[in-house]
C-alpha cells in the first residue's frame, strides 16, 4: 500500500519548484491552479496522486479542483470528494477521500516500551493490516531482545479529530496536517538503519507541528521514517490526554475515569491514553 504524506504549497508554483516530500506516494497539496500546468507534468512523470485545494486552511470551487484533480489522476468528474455536498473540497475532505485509497487498511502503528523501569527507544516498520515488526534500542544503540511493549494501531479518521502518517522526514522538519479544531496532542516514533531513534514533536498548533529526532548519542538525525499520531482528545473519539510538564515517576490522574484500563503511549512531556 502507498504511505500517505503532506505537501502544501501556497502562492505560485512554477516548474522550477520541487516536490516537498521525496519518496511520497501520495501527496494531498495545496497549488494557485493559474500556475499548475508545469507541475500537473512534473508529478505525472513521478507518478505521484495529488489530490488538490486552492488553499491549505480554506475551502475552494469544486470547478477549478476537481477539474484539475481529475486531469492529475486521469478520471471523470464527480464530487466524492466533498463530503457534505457543500460544493467545495477542504483540505479535510480530500485526506479523507484518498486515505482510504492509499492506506485505509495499512494502519499506524504507534509504540512505547521499557524494561527494568527504563523507558527505551521502539518503532514499528514493515506495517500490514494485520501485523508489523518491532525495532527496540537502548540508549547504547544496542538492539534489545526483550523489553514490556505497549502499541497502539489505528486508521486515521479526520472526523474524528484522530490523524497520523508514515513518513521520511528530519530533525527540525515542519510536518503539516489537516487542521483541527484546536491544539492536538502528537506522539512519534522513528527509526534509520534498523534502529529506534528518540523522536518527540514540539511546536504543537492545529495544522501542524516541528520534529524532533535524535540518536542514541544526542544527535540531531536526517531522513529517519517517523510515524506520527495526531489527536485532539474529546468525547467523540474517546481519547484523554494532554500536553504538559512532567517528572519521572509522577503519577497521572484522569477523569472521568475509563470503563476498562487505557493502553498508554508516553512520549517525552505529553501524553495520550486510549481506551482498549
Amino acid at each position: 500500500m502507498p504511505q500517505l504524506s503532506y505537501a502544501t504549497l501556497e502562492g505560485i508554483i512554477t516548474h522550477r519548484d520541487k516536490l516537498p516530500i521525496e519518496g511520497a506516494k501520495v501527496i494531498i497539496a495545496s497549488f494557485n491552479p493559474c500556475y499548475s500546468g508545469a507541475v500537473v507534468d512534473d508529478i505525472s512523470r513521478k507518478g505521484v496522486i495529488v489530490i488538490t485545494s486552492v488553499n491549505a486552511n480554506q475551502t475552494n470551487r469544486f470547478g477549478w479542483a476537481g477539474e484539475w484533480r481529475n486531469a492529475l489522476l486521469g478520471g471523470t468528474s464527480d464530487n466524492r470528494t466533498d463530503r457534505n455536498g457543500d460544493g467545495f473540497i477542504s483540505m479535510t475532505e480530500a485526506y479523507e477521500w484518498v486515505a482510504v485509497k492509499s492506506q485505509a487498511y495499512n494502519p499506524i502503528v504507534i509504540t512505547s516500551a521499557q524494561i527494568n523501569g527504563k523507558a527505551i527507544s521502539s518503532c514499528a516498520v514493515n506495517l500490514a493490516k494485520d501485523n508489523f515488526l518491532l525495532y527496540l534500542t537502548d540508549d547504547q544503540g544496542r538492539a534489545v531482545p526483550n523489553a514490556w511493549v505497549q502499541w497502539i494501531a489505528f486508521v486515521p479518521s479526520p472526523t474524528q479529530e484522530v490523524i497520523g502518517g508514515v513518513l521520511i522526514a528530519s530533525h527540525g522538519q515542519h510536518i503539516s496536517f489537516p487542521r483541527l479544531s484546536s491544539t492536538p496532542v502528537i506522539v512519534t516514533n522513528a527509526q534509520k538503519d534498523g534502529k529506534a531513534l528518540i523522536s518527540g514533536a514540539q511546536n504543537n498548533a492545529p495544522d501542524g507541528f516541528d520534529l524532533c529526532i535524535l540518536d542514541d548519542s544526542g544527535r540531531t538525525v536526517s531522513g529517519a521514517w517517523v510515524l506520527w499520531m495526531v489527536v485532539v482528545p474529546n468525547s467523540k473519539n474517546g481519547f484523554k490526554g494532554e500536553v504538559r510538564m512532567r517528572s519521572n515517576g509522577q503519577n497521572i490522574q484522569f477523569t472521568p475515569s475509563f470503563s476498562k484500563g487505557p493502553v498508554y503511549v508516553y512520549r517525552h512531556n505529553l501524553e495520550l491514553w486510549l481506551v482498549q
